[in-house]
């Protein structure tokens, strides 16, 4: 059983196994990096967010060169009830048949808000393995309305 590492600030374990981790945020991009350096991810607190305080050093040093690509914002309130409600109705979604899938996905827009599944390729071959509802932040209601989604 794989215990993962743990990642500051998150209060939990990462999934990923080692031979995943990211490596580590660098200043200079050029530096080498090796096997024994631990991942770090920049991690953003809420109250900084909602007070407006200027983040533009933590974003580029997330995002930028030799950034991770991926950063964490800290003490939302009520996110762990909310993953506890959302992550069930995952299931629901990718069982529901594929014509109502259909219409969330969003091709004009290459798949990267709406439903996804097989649209990625793995070993040349479309990815049905895995499907992927991804939505925008600024919008509270991705379906439209529609309460079969």
């Amino acid at each position: 059983k794989h215990q993962g590492s743990s990642l500051p600030g998150i209060g939990g374990r990462c999934l990923l196994p080692p031979s995943h981790r990211m490596p580590e945020l660098e200043p200079d991009a050029k530096r080498s990096r090796t096997s024994t350096d631990a991942p770090k991810v920049v991690v953003l607190e809420h109250a900084d967010l909602l007070a407006g305080k200027d983040l533009t050093t933590q974003i580029r040093q997330a995002y930028g060169p030799g950034g991770v690509g991926i950063l964490f914002v800290r003490g939302v309130p009520g996110l762990a009830e909310a993953r506890g409600a959302l992550l069930p109705l995952a299931r629901r979604l990718a069982l529901l048949p594929e014509h109502v899938l259909q219409k969330y996905e969003n091709e004009k827009a290459f798949w990267t808000c709406g439903w996804s599944r097989g649209k990625e390729k793995f070993k040349g071959k479309p990815d049905v393995a895995k499907g992927s509802f991804y939505a925008n932040p600024l919008h509270d209601d991705p379906t439209g309305g529609d309460a079969e989604v």
